[in-house]
């Protein structure tokens, strides 16, 4: 006997069954739009015929406006459309000078309320439950129809909310969770009380819209100030200066600035009557590879943030930004503008409905204002034009989390922490179109870089000195951009914090070389630059007549860069901005 087999349960081997279709009946309930609904018929009350109904639906085509839901009654023709074009839609349709005469019945402020279901045109005796339990609810259904999935109700909007609590109860619909929405607030937004109120109010702001906020927060102050990061790391240099510093104890310190805002955020909220909870990046499940001053998210796990936040004493989950933890639960931080960073991973951890990046200025800008008191702040940008921006040096947002943004198609938003200005919508190049009509996004500046410029004596040794340079400077961690080969040279800019090393790198190799710092690169951002007949002419002239002189210049798809001395670098930013963007 096979005691193996025997010990089997019943069925053990047969596959598991797997659920194919949604169960019949009503699982969802959406309301949408702010219509009003509009009966047309004839003046003198005659019964509608076919030439009728069309003479209604040429007037408002002649109009341009679009009607929805439109039911056709032996006296009448019922349609609803955007509150906005009822008096237009009126006005057509009861113009005196034109046969017949026509007028209409408005019942405004509608609402459209859909009950999705599998197999709805199969479920007998939904649409007596339906109407009687809005009978019951005292709500009058305005319009009835129906789909192969949905059943649709016009009701009026101040009766929406009462309609859909008795249509939940009466098909045990569960109600859905608010979205979420995920708020990172800058250094300068959480500075000083004023700021935090401020930031509490956009925070308050997204509650009462029915929303549910996770805050993500950077630290306060700048060098100089308590709680500011560099101060910390200032402390811990001054106490043993000869001393290396161990690049997990200095994340580990590094991590405390935007602890301590997190804690002092959560207690501001507290003031304004909102119940937050902080937890550090990593109690917020956020983990990290172990790369220490530079780390990069590998994953988050959000069931204890989201644990926190369904708690029905809780308002908002605080978040410190800019940190995580490794595998072995060590704390890393993810570089200058982390919190950007932590923000835009949290919105697509959670599926959040938007991000929302607060900082001191109304938005992502044509320019940098202190720079050109004409830059203006822009209405919609691609996430395209928004990482090339943060990677030539606009400061509103990191690069990377422009990139994961982009990435993942997160709605996202840069906005003023001071204002209720809309600011700027992060979205697709599709909701832009055509996009010669905007060929220029702004002007960004990157600053203090070091323009390298390296000779090879011999021609045939060429190829083989530059592989060289190029692979000790990357063995060195030193970057390099705006790379160029020249007939005698070739070019090459770096940080200027890195132009020293490098200089050492190019000198061990016996490369004659030459550096020159002070630099600055200024970029125009461009949609399809490279289908604009006369582009690179009209920047080569803009500078040209201001007195700027190009040391270096490079472009891609989606920018041209100019390296200028960081003196002229403020008349270079005005000359383009001028020249592409006119004045504000």
């Amino acid at each position: 006997m096979n005691t193996a087999a025997s010990s089997r349960q019943p069925g053990a081997d047969r596959p598991q069954r797997k659920t194919f279709e949604q169960p019949r009946g009503v699982c969802r309930l959406t309301q949408t739009g702010e219509f009003d609904r509009m009966q047309v018929a004839l003046a003198s009350g005659d019964p509608f015929d076919a030439d009728v109904r069309l003479e209604v639906l040429r007037r408002l085509h002649s109009a341009e406006i679009s009607i929805n839901l439109v039911k056709v009654h032996r006296t009448a023709l019922s349609f609803v459309l955007e509150r906005t074009q009822t008096g237009k839609a009126r006005s057509v349709i009861e113009d005196t000078d034109t046969e017949p005469k026509l007028s209409c019945e408005i019942t405004p402020e509608v609402t459209l309320i859909f009950a999705h279901a599998a197999g709805m045109q199969s479920l007998s005796g939904i649409m007596g439950r339906v109407t009687r339990t809005l009978q019951r609810a005292e709500t009058p259904i305005l319009q009835l129809g129906d789909s192969p999935d949905a059943l649709f109700l016009v009701v009026e909007q101040r009766r929406a909310a009462r309609a859909i609590r008795a249509l939940r109860d009466e098909f045990d619909v569960p109600t859905p969770a608010p979205p979420l929405i995920v708020q990172k607030f800058g250094g300068k937004c959480v500075a000083t009380p004023e700021a935090r109120a401020q930031a509490a109010q956009r925070v308050q702001e997204a509650l009462d819209q029915g929303m549910r906020p996770v805050v993500v927060v950077s630290a306060i102050g700048r060098r100089g100030e308590p709680y500011a990061t560099d101060t910390l790391l200032d402390a811990l240099a001054e106490e043993a200066p000869d001393t290396p510093i161990n690049p997990r104890d200095r994340d580990l310190l590094m991590a405390c600035g935007e602890i301590i805002s997190t804690v002092i955020m959560s207690q501001a909220l507290r003031r304004q009557g909102i119940r937050a909870i902080p937890l550090t990046g990593g109690q917020a499940g956020i983990q990290t590879d172990p790369q220490f001053g530079d780390a990069q998210i590998q994953q988050i796990d959000p069931t204890h943030l989201l644990s926190i936040l369904d708690r029905t004493d809780v308002d908002v989950v605080v978040v410190a930004g800019f940190q995580g933890v490794t595998e072995d639960g060590l704390v890393t931080t993810l570089g200058r503008g982390g919190s950007d960073t932590t923000a835009s991973a949290l919105g697509v951890a959670l599926s959040a409905a938007a991000v929302e990046i607060y900082t001191h200025v109304e938005g992502i800008m044509t320019a940098d204002p202190e720079v050109d008191d004409n830059a203006r702040t822009l209405a919609v940008v691609t996430y395209e034009e928004v990482c090339n921006m943060a990677h030539l040096g606009a400061k509103v947002i990191h690069p990377r989390a422009a990139e994961i943004a982009m990435t993942h198609q997160i709605p996202l938003w840069v906005k003023s922490s001071f204002s209720g200005n809309p600011g700027t919508r992060v979205a697709g190049l599709e909701e832009l179109q055509p996009p010669s009509k905007r060929a220029v996004t702004g002007v960004a500046t990157l600053a203090d870089l070091a323009y390298f410029r390296i000779e090879v004596d011999q021609q045939g040794d060429r190829s083989e000195a530059e592989c060289r340079c190029y692979e000790a400077l990357g063995a060195a961690g030193i970057n390099l951009s705006l790379v160029s080969r020249g007939p005698n040279a070739s070019s090459f800019i770096v940080t200027g914090q890195a132009a020293m090393r490098a200089a050492v790198v190019l000198d061990g190799l016996g490369v004659r070389n030459e550096y020159r710092a002070g630099c600055d690169m200024v970029s125009l951002v461009a949609v399809n630059m490279w289908e604009e007949a006369g582009f690179m002419l009209h920047i080569l002239e803009a500078l040209h007549e201001a007195g700027v002189e190009i040391l270096q210049m490079a472009d891609s798809e989606g920018a041209v860069s100019c390296l200028v001395d960081e003196e002229q670098a403020p008349a270079a930013v005005r000359a383009l901005h001028q020249r592409f963007l006119g004045s504000s």
